[in-house]
């Protein structure tokens, strides 16, 4: 190819399986590459950004291209190297590039192995990749080819590996032309694709988990203040049918400046009404700026301190730094203070880690302040450094692999899907105590979801029943209904079914069954809409309420003894109420003997006791309007919608408290 001749024509690819998965966003990533691309080559390149599956099918049928290239990411290796052996079935003479952390770079074996099993793939280009695709595009449009070590590119050549090593990154990134300002991602942000923005690249941490940091990348780089400011209001000026933003730096929060960010956001949200809901992760080390942080923000954005473990031996295994519990409580508490719902991640399945030790720090968060605990599956992740073997063997980590929320997609007739692999035991953690721990994971996403267990679980707080002994209760009690025991059998057997022993078992049981269906197998949203369907939530409800009884009756309390069970029935009715218009859409009434309302403006905290009523109250409970992205997702009835459907619904009212609206029925007859 010689760009003397005539412009190069470059596709640039950023797979994606649809809509209705968490990846549908605009390609920010290779948006920096054409950007850098059109500032370095100009009129010499024409350079085309696709995404979806029939505009990358359709190009590549219509148009001829000199270069092709995809990213590669956890949620799109597959169909990333599809699209390309399509490219390079249709077009051979073009060239192949595939470039993104889903890469073993530190084990050159692992690595070639890769390239082998993928011959579509020309090049790989690992690490930031504007420079290294200016400097690899720059020889080849002169008429050349690569046959010697490139910083940044990792190749074949007679089948040998060969790779140029880590290339030096850009200290200062506004030398990145802006993909935004330029309006490389027009198309996309003005097509209901949720707008992605990155402030600063790096991380000081080391976490073996994560492919975010590491030696190479542990210096945090910024973009100017000026320039995220500009390309924000850019984005709130130009978005449309999405009203989600991602803020993708590594640790937000970690710099001074990002709290004039965040007001900037809050602005935005004032004067264009976008956006409503932000994605973001907050520095590892929280300090009181990410409470003011998400002060300003507030409930637009899910406040997470991270923690991961709490246990020392586990953190020297997976080399994290935590910051001390007591910063941590008084974090929680200025939070609270704040009106903000704290929540923490933990991860099943850490090297060292067994069932006690994660009881353990489900508790101790509870108790220093945190009102809902996350729970994840531990997944090993290509280009990390626990994916490799030697980890795998020194902490005795065995594996199986689940389909991809959402990553199903037919392709000229051929199924492709992606595989998570998940460490399902370890040298301390047993198969079935994984399972219980995701049995966990699923009820709290069910018990959380729009706040509807709320109630029930701020008055065990105040009580000193922390969350994770009432879920356990429930989990491992035998008085528990019928009704309550089927949903746990679903449960059980969907977390069960959609593990196999290796990638191919999965995409084999997927051959089987409907692409529209399989794009929603996550076991914790079946679980939540096949008990909404049946209508198994008021007992599952109930065994919840029922539990937090027989512990506080355990509790040698003397005379708040008389009181519990009236407490406990009124939020009981409560949450059932709250239920059936969270999940149904049926509008509903409902009598209870405390002022809920004056309760829910405390965020539920404190004691049910002192707002107690000489006479009972109607309170009239109903959905809320316009906190959803469109009215369509404001009228799911949950109970009697598909699959697919439920899972878009949950997706966005999961971590909301405004889906329902509860008020005074006196009032509202008047």
């Amino acid at each position: 190819m010689n760009a003397s001749v005539r412009p190069a024509r470059v596709l640039l690819i950023d797979p994606v399986y649809g809509r209705h998965t968490p990846f549908w966003s605009a390609p920010l990533a290779l948006g920096y590459i054409a950007a850098a691309l059109d500032a370095h080559f100009g009129k010499a390149c024409r350079l085309e950004l696709v995404r979806d599956r029939d505009s990358v099918l359709h190009r590549l049928r219509q148009n001829r291209y000199d270069v092709i290239a995809a990213t590669n990411y956890v949620w799109n290796t597959r169909l990333s190297n599809k699209f390309l052996q399509i490219a390079k079935a249709l077009q051979p003479e073009a060239v192949t590039i595939q470039g993104g952390p889903h890469f073993q770079l530190d084990e050159a074996e692992v690595a070639a192995e890769y390239l082998r099993a993928h011959p579509a793939i020309d090049y790989y280009i690992h690490g930031e990749g504007e420079t290294t695709m200016v400097a690899l595009l720059e020889k080849l449009l002169g008429g050349g080819a690569l046959d010697a070590a490139e910083p940044g590119v990792a190749f074949l050549r007679d089948d040998c590996y060969l790779d140029g090593g880590r290339r030096e990154r850009r200290r200062d990134l506004d030398t990145i032309p802006s993909p935004y300002l330029g309006g490389w991602l027009d198309p996309f942000i003005g097509n209901g694709y949720a707008p992605v923005i990155e402030t600063n690249r790096g991380c000081p941490f080391s976490c073996t988990y994560c492919n975010w940091g590491s030696a190479t990348v542990s210096k945090v780089n910024r973009f100017s203040l000026d320039r995220v400011l500009e390309e924000l209001e850019y984005i709130a000026k130009r978005v449309r049918d999405n009203d989600n933003l991602t803020v993708a730096d590594a640790n937000f929060g970690i710099l001074k400046r990002d709290l004039e960010i965040a007001e900037k956001i809050e602005s935005l949200w004032q004067s264009h009404g976008y956006p409503a809901h932000i994605q973001l992760w907050y520095t590892k080390n929280s300090s009181r700026r990410t409470i003011d942080i998400g002060r300003i923000l507030g409930k637009k954005v899910r406040f997470l301190l991270a923690i991961q473990s709490l246990n020392e031996k586990v953190l020297a295994n997976i080399k994290r730094d935590n910051i001390k519990l007591k910063t941590y409580e008084e974090l929680t508490v200025y939070a609270r203070e704040n009106s903000l719902l704290t929540a923490s991640d933990i991860i099943v399945g850490l090297p060292g880690e067994d069932l006690p030790s994660v009881k353990s720090n489900m508790e101790t968060l509870h108790q220093r302040g945190v009102e809902k605990v996350d729970v994840f599956s531990l997944m090993l992740i290509p280009g990390t450094e626990l994916y490799s073997q030697a980890t795998r063997h020194r902490f005795g980590l065995k594996t199986m692999h689940r389909l991809a929320q959402g990553c199903i997609i037919d392709v000229e007739g051929e199924v492709i899907s992606e595989t998570e692999e998940l460490v399902v035991e370890n040298d301390a953690l047993s198969f079935e105590d994984f399972l219980t721990l995701n049995k966990y994971s699923a009820l709290s996403v069910f018990w959380h979801h729009a706040g509807l267990g709320d109630a029930v679980s701020n008055y065990a707080r105040h009580r000193g029943i922390v969350e994770s002994t009432m879920f356990f209760e429930f989990l491992e009690s035998r008085d528990n209904s019928p009704e309550t025991v089927k949903g746990l059998g679903y449960l059980d057997t969907l977390l069960r079914a959609e593990l196999h022993p290796t990638a191919q078992g999965v995409h084999d049981a997927a051959l089987g069954g409907r692409v529209d269906e399989l794009r929603t197998t996550r076991a914790s949203y079946g679980f939540i809409h096949q008990i909404i369907r049946e209508g198994l939530v008021p007992s599952i409800i109930d065994d919840m309420v029922n539990g937090l009884v027989r512990i506080l009756r355990r509790q040698p309390e003397g005379d708040v003894q008389n009181s519990i069970a009236r407490e406990a029935d009124n939020v009981r009715t409560y949450t059932k109420a709250y239920q059936a218009v969270l999940d149904t859409n049926a509008p509903t009434t409902v009598s209870v003997d405390y002022d809920f309302l004056a309760w829910m403006e405390q965020n539920f905290s404190g004691d049910l006791a002192k707002y107690h009523l000489d006479e009972p109250i109607a309170l009239s409970l109903r959905r809320a309007r316009g906190c959803l992205p469109n009215a369509k997702l404001e009228s799911v009835d949950a109970a009697n919608c598909s699959q697919q459907q439920f899972t878009e619904w949950l997706y966005f009212i999961r971590n909301t408290r405004d889906y329902v609206a509860v008020t005074s029925a006196e009032s509202e007859a008047a």
